[in-house]
């Protein structure tokens, strides 16, 4: 009896394998059976990362020449005048001028591919050399007075300071270019503001040496050689201010296409949100920012400073990288999408001025910063951040060029650097 149940029993478990067989689809076939319904997984928007590059670069131009030993863009704005020369020569020359209230800026191009350098200012119009002249009150005078000067800037870089120069106040530099060399030089205005209607007696020259002997000599008006003494040969010239300064008013003055713009592309929080871009001008005096902010969900409902959208700048004068905060030297500011400004860190509210303009897809911020009556640097520590809420009153996203690690409130050590060398 017990070995028939187990006969039954096996029967029924081939029957039941083969009715499953024949139930079976092939592999790789048209499936029938709906699939698992796709589950999808929203990761945590709060991301934290190291900062993305550790020397992160923008570069400052500048609304007036600063005098660096390069070619500074802001020349390339304004028209060459040909310098004349005293027999035919390969060598020529040309000039830029700007002129500021505080004086005048020049920039003069020699072509001239030999190479003569004198070894001190004393034998600087010995080898190749640059001269600049200024009459003030543009009445020719026969001798020097104050208000009066010239200044020789010798190939190699080296300076003489002539009669009437105001010691301490004057700038120049020489460098090389492609087929030459220029100079870049500053004469302080000593009895006259470039923002009046001026004419000053205005001489430019340069000499070119063939190791011995001057193969000729350039001139604007002047071509006595005595102008070293006597200004009554030298030209007249109507300066034009061209240095009205730049409006914080939010919109791009035609000054803002000296910069180019750099974008914001490290995101600390979140995975979506508002794009940024910026750029920087300075004057030696201020730094001037327009940052432009893409973000269609405005939200500046909350009473918490960093759960509404608006733009963090994080600035330090300081010459090197630190963490703590210094005051005078290191700047925090928050600026909400509504205009409300917030000085942390122990920020001076007194050293900026600034604006925020709304648009439909975003808002634009325009800033105006009082630099540190110091010498400027060729590197200032930056950094800027854009917080970003969707609407919901909470800081969604948080965008930065630089510091990704969101302790730049308390740590400056991971700021990027804008840089005065284009």
């Amino acid at each position: 009896m017990k070995h028939r149940f187990l006969i039954v029993t096996l029967t029924v478990f081939l029957l039941s394998l083969t009715a499953c067989k024949k139930d079976a689809k092939p592999t790789g076939g048209a499936q029938t059976v709906p699939s698992a319904p796709i589950v999808t997984f929203t990761p945590t928007p709060f991301i934290t990362n190291t900062p993305v590059e550790t020397d992160v670069r923008a570069v400052v131009y500048s609304t007036k020449p600063l005098i660096l030993p390069f070619p500074e863009p802001v020349f390339a704005y304004v028209d060459a005048i040909p310098l004349k020369t005293d027999r035919e020569s390969q060598t020529s020359g040309s000039f830029r001028y700007y002129v500021a209230d505080n004086g005048l800026y020049l920039q003069i191009h020699v072509n001239d591919v030999t190479f003569s350098k004198a070894e001190s200012p004393e034998q600087v119009d010995t080898a190749d050399f640059i001269a600049v002249y200024l009459n003030e009150r543009g009445n020719k005078p026969a001798k020097y007075a104050v208000g009066d000067c010239f200044l020789k800037i010798g190939r190699g870089n080296v300076i003489f300071e002539g009669t009437g120069i105001a010691t301490g106040q004057t700038k120049a530099v020489c460098y090389e270019v492609a087929g030459g060399y220029e100079a870049e030089v500053f004469l302080p205005f000593l009895t006259i503001r470039g923002s009046e209607a001026v004419t000053v007696g205005l001489e430019i020259g340069f000499t070119d040496f063939d190791g011995e002997k001057a193969v000729c000599k350039g001139y604007l008006n002047d071509k006595s050689g005595k102008t070293d003494t006597t200004m009554k040969n030298i030209g007249l010239m109507k300066l034009e201010n061209r240095f009205s300064g730049i409006a914080v008013d939010g919109r791009s003055d035609a000054v803002w296409e000296l910069s180019e713009f750099t974008e914001l592309k490290n995101r600390a929080y979140g995975n979506s949100g508002a794009n940024a871009r910026f750029r920087v001008l300075t004057d030696g005096s201020k730094l001037y920012f327009m940052i432009q902010v893409d973000d269609n969900t405005p939200d500046t409902g909350s009473e918490i400073k960093t759960r509404k959208d608006g733009i963090e700048l994080f600035v330090s004068f300081a010459g090197e990288k630190h963490e703590a905060y210094n005051a005078g030297t290191d700047m925090h500011f928050r600026i909400s999408r509504d205009g409300i400004v917030s000085c942390e860190n122990g920020a001076d509210g007194s050293v900026i001025t600034y604006i925020v303009y709304d648009r439909s897809s975003g808002y634009d911020v325009e800033i105006a910063m009082q630099m540190p009556d110091t010498e400027l640097t060729e590197t200032i520590g930056f950094d800027l951040h854009v917080n970003d809420s969707f609407g919901s009153g909470m800081r969604d996203s948080v965008l930065c060029w630089s510091d990704t690690s969101l302790m730049t409130f308390e740590n400056l050590s991971n700021l990027g650097t804008l840089s005065l060398i284009p």
